[in-house]
C-alpha cells in the first residue's frame, strides 16, 4: 500500500479540498456538538472513533474562516453542490 508517510510525531498529513473540509466540518459541528454524536451512536463500533472525529472537527475548526463568516450557510449549500456535482448523487445500497 502506498502513500504518505506518518510524520516522526506519528501525524498523518491530510488533504481535503476546501470544499470537503466545509463540508465535513458542518457534518461534524451538527451531529457531534449539536447532537452530541447521538445520531452516530448506531454507526460507531468504539469510543475512540468519537474522539478521532471529534479531533478532526476541531482541526477543521482552527482551519477554515468559513464558520465564522456570515454566509456560513450559503457556503455551506454551495459546497455540497459542487461535490454532488463533481461526484454525482450516493449510491444507497438498497439491500
Amino acid at each position: 500500500m502506498s502513500g504518505a508517510e506518518p510524520d516522526s510525531d506519528g501525524s498523518v498529513p491530510l488533504a481535503l479540498t476546501r470544499d470537503e473540509a466545509v463540508v465535513l466540518f458542518e457534518f461534524l459541528a451538527r451531529t457531534l456538538d449539536d447532537e452530541n454524536g447521538s445520531r452516530l451512536r448506531e454507526a460507531v463500533r468504539h469510543d475512540g472513533e468519537l474522539w478521532a472525529l471529534t479531533r478532526l472537527w476541531g482541526y477543521l475548526e482552527r482551519s477554515l474562516p468559513e464558520p465564522f463568516l456570515a454566509d456560513y450557510r450559503a457556503r455551506v449549500e454551495a459546497a455540497q453542490q459542487r461535490l454532488v456535482e463533481k461526484s454525482g448523487p450516493w449510491s444507497w445500497d438498497e439491500a
